[in-house]
């Protein structure tokens, strides 16, 4: 088991280039500590499932990019996940992530402690204290569009993959270098989210009004 895991890639365009790059990390990682997706459904009936997601660049990669990441030592409820983003040997970014487990036969959540071998991974040390603040919704957001997820956005946990919420929100706001992303609801194969924004903050709403994501992007590119 290794606590700091780290792959490379080829350059990158946009933020959820770099998600899709930091998605595959993850999956990798996991795999390494055993706690990837089958291991956590068969032994502790769980999923994992991104809350928040937070990517800062001072650049884009343009060589190629080097993803690093690694894990604290999780909370009652929720765990937190660290990058380092690298173009080579520059580190020209950091990302931080909150998961949560969810139970696979309900869809509810559930305290870490439901998955007992967490507080047996490794953890570098010191750990990071960063942390993401309450991410507010304007009282003027003006609907621009729509946003249907199809088949090819569904992942292996039956819902619309992370990294196309933010392909959705850099549609509204491309070039930015700076996101924040919050998942409230989960979106399925069909339905169809309206999209609002306001100033630097976009939002999803599901067809029964609920919101599905907040996101904001600021820092445009030079």
């Amino acid at each position: 088991m290794q606590a700091i895991w780290e792959q490379r890639f080829g350059a990158v365009k946009t933020l959820s280039d770099v998600a899709d790059a930091m998605q595959e990390t993850i999956l990798a990682h996991s795999d390494d500590l055993n706690i990837g997706h089958d291991r956590m459904v068969s032994d502790f009936h769980c999923l994992w499932m991104l809350l928040r997601i937070r990517i800062t660049v001072d650049r884009l990669p343009i060589r190629a990019l080097r993803v690093r990441t690694w894990l604290r030592r999780p909370g009652p409820a929720v765990s937190v996940r660290d990058f380092a983003l690298y173009d080579g040997d520059e580190e020209v970014g950091s990302a931080l992530q909150y998961w949560a487990l969810v139970d696979t036969r309900v869809r509810r959540l559930l305290p870490m402690k439901a998955a007992p071998v967490l507080w047996t991974l490794p953890t570098p040390e010191p750990e990071r204290t960063e942390a993401m603040r309450a991410l507010r919704i304007p009282s003027d957001l003006t609907p621009i569009g729509s946003d249907t997820v199809t088949h090819g956005q569904i992942d292996r946990n039956g819902h619309r993959n992370h990294v196309d919420y933010i392909r959705s929100a850099e549609a509204v706001l491309p070039g930015r270098r700076r996101l924040e992303l919050c998942y409230e609801h989960e979106c399925f194969e069909g339905e169809t989210l309206t999209l609002l924004r306001s100033g630097d903050i976009v939002q999803g709403v599901k067809p029964d009004g609920t919101e599905s994501f907040r996101a904001r992007l600021w820092e445009e590119l030079t």
